[in-house]
């Protein structure tokens, strides 16, 4: 979409939302006014994603929809600050050159076989993002993975060069699915769920050992299948590569330096203390005690935080937890949810596959983050009408809307595949709607067995 029709389509859609809220003074209506406004602008990116957070922070005190305390009482929660103090952590390996280290060790195993370069980029992308977010685990392998391609590309078609990105993008894609720190939108998952039983005087805890244990099934059954796509993409996987140069600057062997051990060593502890004490201390205070130590050690200064953080994340987070709440206080959304009751009544299984479904569609097209904030709070309400667990219809919801493998515009890893040059955007599609159906029937076994039971 060319700026201009991006320009015209945010003040034309701007213009009739203003119009009907002035024309309409009822409370409820303008709830859904401004999520379909919302909507709109997240579906066909009308501004950047965290103006949306930004925005709706502004407009659901002025719409009279939440007092101004509240609205900011949620932006300020717990959630809000874990996902920071990972993001400002996952800075400080980039700064202290340890995320370089495991690039370096990565681009000195790749040579040999076709298969194993491919398998190598795609599990070192894959592990990386179980400990940082996947957009940064993605902007730290793809240009190893494109000076790679730089020195041996030739030996092989641009299929081969193709599959090597997407094996780093797709990588870091169904990596970030497997622990908290993957990505955004398992902890708004959370948080979306805790206020939702909150609001009942019910009480809400989940894991970080927890999360990994309902996700990893799902890892473990999509990732052959990307691996099987990428082998037929890259074409004949029997001829051998020559070796990478290992006196270049990709295999230097360094010695660790102290920095590195040092950043090593709290990041590990961290992790630790998520795994075995989170629940009991709280995940966002053990990443801001983690993020102050790497202050402290000098590991990280703030002119390296303002440049690697995602702060535009942490908005659109803060504004995805204000809107879940506006639609969880809706009286009329209680009054369809209970029509739809016996629809899904026979099958709740059923219910938490249509959920699925959804989030498999609609992170093609707008970000994970939002896909869990405008569809758990729907997903929640109904849920606790038919008798199912909250917790199954949060994992319904949020692991399939990390699976994001056929357009750019859902996650920043396939952004990235495609702006490198190497990817052609119909390949990632073709491509990507079949491990997409395979997620899906993953997915409704993995829901069968794991969640629904």
């Amino acid at each position: 979409m060319s700026d201009w029709w991006r320009s015209w389509g945010f003040w034309s859609s701007t213009f009739v939302f203003i119009a009907l809220v002035v024309l309409i003074p009822d409370t409820e209506i303008r709830r859904w006014l401004l999520f379909g406004y919302c909507v709109i602008l997240w579906l066909f990116h009308l501004v950047p994603l965290p103006v949306t957070g930004i925005l709706i922070l502004g407009l659901v005190p002025a719409l009279g929809l939440l007092s101004i305390p509240e609205t900011f009482a949620l932006f300020g929660n717990e959630a809000v600050f874990f996902i920071l103090g990972v993001f400002i952590s996952s800075a400080a390996l980039i700064t202290t050159g340890l995320a370089d280290r495991f690039c370096d060790w990565l681009v000195r195993a790749v040579s040999g076989s076709p298969r194993r370069i491919i398998t190598l980029f795609f599990y070192g992308t894959a592990f990386l993002t179980f400990i940082m977010p996947e957009h940064a685990s993605a902007a730290l392998v793809l240009p190893i993975a494109i000076r790679y391609l730089e020195r041996n590309g030739h030996q092989r078609e641009r299929r081969w060069a193709a599959a090597v990105i997407l094996a780093v993008t797709w990588g870091a894609v169904v990596g970030g699915i497997v622990t908290l720190l993957g990505g955004a939108r398992s902890v708004l998952a959370i948080e979306i769920t805790r206020l939702f039983l909150a609001d009942s005087g019910q009480a809400f805890r989940f894991g970080f050992l927890e999360w990994t244990a309902h996700a990893l099934p799902v890892f473990l059954g999509v990732s052959p299948m990307i691996l099987w796509t990428l082998f037929r993409l890259g074409g004949d996987m029997r001829e051998r590569l020559s070796p990478v140069d290992r006196d270049s600057p990709l295999g230097d062997s360094r010695p660790w330096t102290r920095e590195e051990v040092t950043a090593a060593s709290i990041y590990g502890l961290t992790v630790l203390v998520w795994i075995f004490w989170g629940a009991r201390i709280g995940l966002g205070v053990i990443a801001l005690i983690s993020a102050v130590l790497m202050f402290a050690f000098n590991l990280l200064t703030w002119d390296d935080a303002q440049r690697l953080v995602n702060w535009g994340v942490i908005l659109l987070f803060g504004g995805a937890l204000v809107l879940g709440k506006v639609i969880h206080q809706s009286p009329a959304l209680l009054s369809k949810l209970q029509a739809m009751i016996p629809f899904f009544a026979r099958s709740p299984f059923l219910f938490l596959l249509f959920l699925a479904l959804a989030a498999f569609i609609l992170t093609e097209f707008i970000s994970n983050t939002a896909t869990v904030a405008l569809l758990l709070p729907l997903g929640l309400e109904l849920a606790i009408y038919m008798g199912i667990s909250p917790k199954a219809v949060m994992l319904a919801v949020a692991v399939p809307s990390g699976l994001c493998f056929m357009l750019p515009t859902g996650t920043p890893p396939n952004a990235m595949a495609v702006a490198s040059g190497y990817v052609p955007p119909g390949m990632m599609f073709r491509r990507g709607i079949r491990i997409a159906l395979w997620s899906w029937a993953i997915t409704a076994v993995w829901l069968w067995f794991t969640v629904a039971g």
